[in-house]
């Protein structure tokens, strides 16, 4: 036995939860390689508000929206490069 401080230890080993088997609620596997398409892309960065900034290059979403047609084409092969 070990105190620290008023505190006992009583168990010092490490917990595995190798074998252990939980349960889900659906097949999580396909989400990650599910295709994005162009609309799922349009709804996001329209519902952005835009005087937010994606980083601090000072491109904010204003920019982002008024420039859309011109590299929408380049951000939906980045989208689904990943």
């Amino acid at each position: 036995m070990f105190i620290v401080r008023g505190f006992v230890l009583l168990y010092s080993g490490i917990i595995r939860l190798d074998n252990v088997d939980f349960p889900t609620l659906f097949d999580q596997d396909n989400l990650l390689v599910s295709h994005i398409d162009e609309k799922e892309i349009n709804e996001a960065v329209s519902q952005c508000a835009s005087f937010k900034s994606v980083t601090l290059d000072g491109f904010n979403f204003h920019f982002i929206k008024n420039a859309w047609v011109t590299f929408k084409k380049n951000i939906i092969q980045v989208m689904n490069y990943f």
